[in-house]
C-alpha cells in the first residue's frame, strides 16, 4: 500500500486472553528488520495500555517470543496515562565487530 511507502510500518497482532488477568500474547512484525522481532517496547506498552480498555488493571502481563514483559501505569480520569513504565528481560541476541 502506498499509504507506507516508503518507510514502511510497524505491526503487532495480538490475542485477547480469555481472563485479562494472564498474559496477553503479542508478535510484531517491525520495520526496517522486514521480519518478526522478539519484542517491541512501543508496541507491548500500546498494547497494555489498549488493554485496560478490556478490563485489564495495572500492571498488564504481556507474553512475547522474547519473554515475559510487564507494562504498570496509572489511569487518569480524564482517559489519560501517567507513571508508564516496561520491564521485562534485556538478553544480548547479537554481537559484532567492526574492523
Amino acid at each position: 500500500d502506498q499509504a507506507y511507502d516508503p518507510a514502511g510500518t510497524n505491526v503487532n497482532f495480538v490475542e485477547v486472553p480469555a481472563d485479562p488477568t494472564h498474559p496477553w500474547p503479542v508478535r510484531t512484525y517491525e520495520r526496517g528488520v522486514e521480519d518478526e522481532t522478539y519484542s517491541c517496547g512501543t508496541g507491548v506498552t500500546a498494547v497494555a495500555l489498549a488493554a485496560s480498555q478490556r478490563g485489564a488493571a495495572s500492571p498488564v502481563r504481556l507474553s512475547t517470543p522474547g519473554g515475559l514483559l510487564e507494562v504498570s501505569f496509572e489511569q487518569q480520569p480524564h482517559g489519560g496515562f501517567t507513571n508508564v513504565w516496561l520491564s521485562g528481560p534485556a538478553v544480548r541476541v547479537f554481537g559484532g565487530e567492526i574492523a
